[in-house]
């Protein structure tokens, strides 16, 4: 992302949680409809009682998708550990413009995670349902998609020794805000900022396939399979996603 894209990004998100700022002033908490009571916690949870609604097609549906999830990130865990060195076909590369080139194993394994904790954050909406409790697992699902964003703008790859400080401070500050909040600002803050790193995954992936189409879209699946055999640009063809 150039300099001017990332000023842009930074601009946005600064309007965006202004207007959200401005939004709540003067909210009448009296019209605030009563918060439901969760399943097996009997705490107050972040949504009103749901009127018919079928209680066994949501269980079922919550805990479908999180045996998929499941599925998914440990087959994807399995599919990054292979040698490297005997099955380098097996390899993906972020490529950049300057031709530099990075393995999307490590990427890979961070998108496995993500299967793995979302699911996790399932399970456990399963069994207390979304609430101040449910917000301490939560938040690590949005942590997840800060890594997973961060390693794209970075190539591929973290290579910011304070990235993992920056992460700790967003996992403090935003449970502590999820949890210290009052009704519906804990619950509003939630989730707005966990739609922000949402949609900013859906921009920054489908950004990336445009990119990847445009640069090698005109290669043969064989060219960019094998590295032996040269691209029109002359650089080495291993399974390329342009960023």
């Amino acid at each position: 992302m150039s300099q001017a894209g990332i000023i842009i990004a930074n601009i946005t998100v600064l309007v965006a949680l202004g207007i959200l700022t401005l939004s709540l002033v003067g909210v009448n908490e009296l019209k605030l409809p009563p918060q439901a009571n969760g399943t097996h916690t009997g705490y107050p949870v972040w949504h009103p009682p749901l009127s018919n609604s079928d209680e066994q097609v949501n269980a079922a549906t919550i805990i479908y998708s999180a045996v998929l999830m499941i599925i998914g990130g440990a087959l994807a865990y399995k599919w990054t550990n292979f040698d490297t060195k005997t099955n380098s076909k097996l390899l993906t590369y972020f490529v950049d413009r300057e031709l530099n080139k990075v393995p999307t194993i490590e990427f890979d394994r961070y998108l496995a995670s993500y299967c793995l904790i979302t699911s996790l954050t399932g399970i456990v909406y399963y069994l207390i349902d979304v609430g101040k409790i449910w917000a301490t697992v939560g938040v690590l699902h949005n942590a997840n998609e800060i890594i997973i964003m961060v390693s794209l703008h970075q190539g591929g790859r973290i290579t910011s020794n304070s990235v993992l400080a920056w992460l700790l401070f967003y996992v403090l500050f935003a449970g502590a805000l999820s949890i210290y909040l009052e009704w519906p600002f804990d619950a509003l803050w939630f989730k707005v900022q966990g739609l922000c790193s949402d949609f900013a995954l859906v921009i920054q992936f489908t950004r990336i396939y445009f990119n990847t189409s445009k640069e090698y879209g005109h290669e043969s699946h064989q060219r960019l399979f094998d590295p032996e055999r040269p691209r029109r640009d002359n650089t080495s063809g291993e399974n390329a996603v342009a960023y």
